[in-house]
């Protein structure tokens, strides 16, 4: 029970993603007021994936002349499909499709790139009606839409994320 009541280091993660984000976007966007935000997206979502993309090319190899556990994992359907999968997981996107993770831990990779992917439209709609409001649709909509997402659903982390933005 003790150890329930410390599990904050995601919500922690994603307060501090989302307030830096937020500064990164409005410094970006005072500088390039004329670009679309899919250039702020794709530079930052390289930028933050880059460095994991290299960790998942090496615990494949590894884990690949160890125990074949990537082929275990991502082709358990077909070949196809485990290809498509590997793809999901490389990309950080494996969670929010719902494919197989080589490593479970990497789930937030999906978290991290809906944050960078919301974040420009969040940025909008704080800067159109307030924090407040914006605070509360985001605590209200996922619950209201899928119940309650909770664990590692990455839409459960947008309040928080939305509160780092705020700050």
């Amino acid at each position: 029970q003790l150890a329930a009541w410390f599990k904050v280091c995601v919500c922690l993660f994603a307060f501090v993603s989302g307030y830096g984000l937020y500064l990164s976007y409005r410094n970006w966007k005072s500088k390039h007021p004329d670009c679309a935000c899919s250039r702020w997206i794709w530079r930052r979502y390289v930028r933050t994936f880059s460095d994991y993309w290299l960790v998942v090319v090496l615990a494949w190899v590894v884990c690949g002349l160890i125990d074949g556990r990537p082929a275990a994992v991502y082709c358990s359907k077909s070949r196809v499909a485990g290809v498509m999968y590997a793809l999901l997981d490389l990309l950080g996107l494996g969670k929010i499709f719902a494919s197989p993770l080589l490593v479970g831990e990497w789930w937030y990779m999906s978290a991290a790139a809906l944050f960078i992917v919301l974040l420009p439209l969040l940025f909008a709609l704080q800067d159109r009606f307030g924090s407040v409001p914006c605070f509360i649709a985001l605590c209200l909509l996922p619950r209201a839409a899928l119940g309650y997402p909770g664990g590692t659903n990455a839409l459960t982390f947008l309040p928080a994320f939305f509160l780092g933005m705020a700050f």
